[in-house]
């Protein structure tokens, strides 16, 4: 078992754990759930199929510390969606990539979707998470101190 599903096992239930702030602060009562958490390959997919069919995105590019199944996203996306992935990883280029991207969903309590929420809430750009489905989250007009 990963470390990352030892610590959303015990996230689960919780009001604030790790980054869940960046999704949860606004949403009264909200917990944390398996989804906002740790996302399954079908719930990626599903979620950024959904996203592609409601705009005219033809490219999607992924950024995950885990095995992203590339093969399996791009079978579910269809032929016209382009997906793409560095590989290895390179954190300063996927920070700036998703910083920069038309669209973004990313990881409720992740520290580095964190990073990249607040880029786009400065260039006031859209974020989306995993576990909210079809929801933006609005944007708060506050200076964040932490780096």
């Amino acid at each position: 078992m990963y470390l990352q599903e030892k610590a959303c096992e015990r996230a689960v239930g919780m009001q604030s754990f790790m980054e869940s702030d960046q999704c949860l602060e606004d949403v009264p009562g909200a917990t944390i759930t398996q989804e906002m958490c740790l996302q399954t390959h079908e719930q990626i997919a599903r979620r950024v199929k959904t996203l592609a069919d409601s705009t005219d995105i033809h490219h999607v590019f992924i950024a995950s510390d885990v095995d992203p199944r590339l093969s399996y996203i791009k079978k579910k996306l269809g032929p016209s969606m382009n997906v793409h992935y560095l590989n290895p990883s390179d954190a300063p280029l996927d920070l700036a990539v998703m910083g920069r991207a038309d669209y973004f969903i990313g990881n409720c309590v992740s520290s580095f979707t964190a990073f990249v929420k607040r880029e786009r809430d400065i260039h006031h750009r859209p974020t989306e998470f995993f576990g909210f489905e079809d929801a933006v989250l609005p944007k708060k007009n506050r200076e964040r101190t932490e780096l």
